[in-house]
């Protein structure tokens, strides 16, 4: 799995469909608008991840470039559902452990009536 960064975008050119995003070090990274993974066009200052990755002659530029309010959201939705799984099954797992609790005396019961009409 690639590393995944952080930074803004500090320039956008909409005409000609390619910015740059400033990381968290300070450096300048190109990016296209094909590598711009929304359903609209990037806005200067927006929070942005994104992979790093070269262009066809070595130079380095943002790949995958998502938002980052967006990517939050997925993940706070992702982690609710693996909440709400896990507490699914911690219930599940207390019934059962209560069943073994409730049907353990019926059974040693059942078992003793059973060997002592067998034996007789």
């Amino acid at each position: 799995m690639t590393d995944r960064q952080q930074g803004t975008i500090k320039k956008w050119q909409d005409d000609k469909g390619f910015g740059f995003i400033e990381t968290l070090s300070g450096k300048s990274l190109f990016f296209h608008i094909s590598e711009f993974k929304a359903q609209r066009r990037p806005k200067i200052g927006e929070s942005v991840i994104f992979t790093l990755g070269q262009d066809n002659k070595g130079r380095m530029q943002a790949r995958q470039v998502q938002e980052l309010e967006y990517v939050q959201q997925q993940m706070a939705k992702k982690n609710s559902q693996i909440r709400k799984r896990n507490q699914q099954r911690t219930a599940q797992a207390e019934f059962e452990d209560g069943q073994k609790k409730t049907f353990a005396p019926w059974c040693r019961l059942l078992w003793c009536a059973y060997t002592t009409c067998t034996d007789q």
